[in-house]
């Protein structure tokens, strides 16, 4: 499993979301249907991920609420 980071959906929207998937086209799939049950329109072409690299020592998984 990989862990991919949008920071912002495109079309304005002010928010992003971070998903576990087995691929980036998964990964974005699981995006989209989250935003579509939230009732905004967007499209997969759309999404830009960014895969984290969760072996190199640095790495941290941060949580949102207290990140902000």
């Amino acid at each position: 499993m990989k862990v991919f980071v949008c920071n912002c959906f495109p079309h304005e929207m002010e928010f992003g979301g971070v998903v576990v998937a087995e691929t980036e086209q998964d990964a974005k799939m699981q995006l989209k249907d989250i935003v579509v049950k939230g009732g905004w329109v967007t499209d997969i072409k759309s999404i830009e991920l960014v895969e984290i690299d969760l072996s190199k020592p640095n790495a941290l998984i941060i949580d949102p609420v207290k990140a902000f």
